[in-house]
């Protein structure tokens, strides 16, 4: 597994402090989904430590699919009607899905709203503005997944080795924010 905890943490801190960023709308990831569940918990923690606005409308529901980030934006916008200056998304699907919606609605990124995705998939250096998003090492975990089997494997059907390690994740800072 990834540190989820340490990722939005660090994505958060980025668009609170380096890009002085006070009312941070999240688009959740699917409900039963722990990692989104880790992403979401850490966000309002997050939220209160770094003081900015805690609003419960500030929180939209997403799947982790493009199609989840531009509804998220027209709830958020269209029904709502909610005024934010940035937004952080449990996927970069949903960010790049979020951020073609603001462009729809001629809001700018990242000058009138920063956006920040999670997992860094090759789409992510691509699309415009480039999205600024936090880096998931998904070759280690593949490496350390095969790893902890192969430990587990040998050990028998009781043996001790570990059934969970969990690797860093990186900011990594685009145009988007």
């Amino acid at each position: 597994a990834v540190d989820n905890r340490a990722g939005v943490r660090q994505a958060l801190t980025h668009l609170a402090q380096t890009c002085g960023r006070r009312r941070i709308a999240f688009i959740k990831g699917p409900p039963g989904n722990d990692e989104a569940q880790e992403r979401f918990q850490v966000y309002k923690e997050a939220v209160a430590d770094l003081r900015l606005a805690n609003e419960a409308d500030l929180v939209v529901d997403g799947d982790f699919f493009e199609t989840s980030g531009a509804r998220a934006i027209e709830t958020l916008l269209d029904d709502r009607r909610l005024g934010f200056d940035a937004l952080m998304c449990a996927s970069d699907l949903m960010a790049i899905g979020a951020m073609r919606a603001l462009a729809e609605r001629k809001v700018a990124v990242p000058q009138k709203v920063a956006v920040v995705g999670f997992d860094d998939i090759q789409a992510a250096a691509w699309c415009l503005p480039a999205l600024t998003t936090v880096a998931q090492p998904s070759r280690a975990v593949g490496t350390a997944a095969a790893e902890l089997l192969l430990q587990r494997l040998g050990s028998g059907p009781r043996g001790g080795a570990p059934l969970r390690r969990i690797l860093p994740t990186t900011l990594v800072r685009r145009d988007s924010a």
